[in-house]
């Protein structure tokens, strides 16, 4: 694994850095965007990627980890805020372009918001602390 840098910051989330870029599982982003009117999951942001799926570019909206690549994350991410279960047979990685356009179908106002906030206090390497570099790993 090479370049993969995760924290576990202040604001209880973690920060995941992969080839470079700030990113997010699905849960993590299913979890932003859900609200008490509308409840968005891994399975629906699922469903929006397959639909929109030439929207989508391998490397600049996403990082798909399977097999070793897999087992690699998950190690590394076991003691941090980032759950990923032992049956996953992959697991994606969403870019801020990648968030971009997942905010962009679910079409609420409060996605866009939450894409704003995300803009700011998330995707903005100045605000990364990293407090728990995972800078041993080198094969990613």
């Amino acid at each position: 694994m090479q370049n993969l840098i995760a924290t576990n910051p202040t604001e209880n989330i973690t920060r995941i850095e992969y080839h470079g870029q700030l990113v997010l599982t699905t849960a993590q982003l299913a979890e932003f965007l859900s609200t008490p009117d509308k409840v968005v999951t891994v399975e629906s942001l699922g469903v929006n990627f397959r639909n929109n799926r030439d929207r989508f570019i391998d490397g600049k909206h996403f990082f798909k980890l399977e097999g070793d690549e897999l087992k690699t994350f998950r190690n590394y991410t076991k003691n941090l805020s980032v759950d990923v279960p032992a049956h996953t047979k992959h697991l994606f990685l969403w870019t801020k372009r990648g968030v971009a356009r997942h905010c962009k179908s679910v079409g609420t106002e409060t996605a866009w918001d939450v894409f704003e906030l995300l803009e700011d206090a998330y995707f903005n390497k100045a605000t990364v602390e990293h407090d728990t570099p995972l800078d041993s790993v080198t094969d990613f």
